[in-house]
């Protein structure tokens, strides 16, 4: 298939839309495909926090070393298993119809893909940071100079990042895409994605950042209560479920985007082409 032929653009308002309906109105859905990878996150973020607590209370920094790469590798593996399943929910309509052999097959897909993009940010900003664009500079002119470098570069790797992302819903359909033939399916609605993603995400983490402002206030507990270096034990774990049910929601949004994306670029292509 040449998926490149026939330019198909997608609606912005309509994904979006989509993305929201699929996810903040059916919050049982999400946490009944995700409460075992919310379960494991929520442990990856708590128990290190714990144990340095109360268990190593002159060691605290072992556990949160320790803790940050547990949270880190809990999140890569219960992130991507998570939308593995909520793409097939998404682009088969039962998430329980999933193959246990295809399962595994893309979620190795999903965390090889997740890893070799978190390497290229990587390895981008470290070279910004060597050339000294991601640092103080000697005066103002210099400064935004490497600031509108940093950030041109910032850009294009986002939508670069964006034109691959139907490799995702790809391999999670199980039939997954190679790289060239993912980024010529994603031509012209690239922008389109990053915008969409943009417009969904962000109206949530504004009503989150209130609701979460209004909940400290009631529990008369200030703002400054998350930079002090041993909070109060009942903001950690309050801390600890809102960040992960974040995430959970986050991902399925995201992965609701793509899945639309994938279903009206390359899924009814395929079908007007039998």
């Amino acid at each position: 298939m040449d998926a490149g032929a026939t330019r198909i653009r997608v609606p912005i308002a309509a994904a979006v839309t989509l993305a929201w309906r699929s996810v903040l109105l059916r919050p049982g859905t999400v946490l009944d495909v995700g409460w075992l990878p919310l379960l494991a996150m929520l442990a990856a973020l708590l128990v290190p926090d714990l144990v340095g607590r109360y268990l190593l209370p002159g060691r605290g920094w072992v556990a949160g070393e320790a803790g940050a790469l547990l949270d880190a590798v809990t999140g890569l593996l219960a992130l991507n298993a998570f939308a593995v399943r909520w793409h097939w929910l998404r682009l088969t309509g039962d998430v329980r119809s999933l193959p246990r052999r295809l399962f595994l097959r893309a979620w190795l897909r999903f965390i090889l893909y997740t890893v070799a993009l978190g390497a290229v940010g990587v390895v981008f900003f470290a070279v910004l940071w060597y050339a000294g664009l991601a640092q103080p500079q000697a005066d103002d002119a210099a400064t935004a100079i490497a600031a509108a470098i940093a950030g041109s570069g910032a850009v294009a790797l986002s939508l670069a990042v964006a034109r691959v992302s139907l490799l995702f819903p790809a391999a999670a359909f199980g039939e997954p895409l190679g790289l060239a033939a993912g980024w010529r399916a994603m031509g012209g609605n690239t922008w389109r994605l990053s915008l969409s993603s943009f417009m969904a995400v962000l109206p949530f983490l504004l009503v989150l950042e209130l609701l979460l402002g209004q909940l400290l206030l009631v529990l008369h507990l200030g703002p400054d209560v998350a930079l002090a270096e041993t909070p109060p034990l009942g903001f950690v774990l309050l801390n600890g479920v809102v960040e992960s049910v974040s995430r959970l929601v986050l991902t399925a949004m995201s992965a609701s985007l793509l899945s639309e994306f994938y279903r009206r670029i390359v899924m009814q292509r395929r079908e007007r082409e039998r």
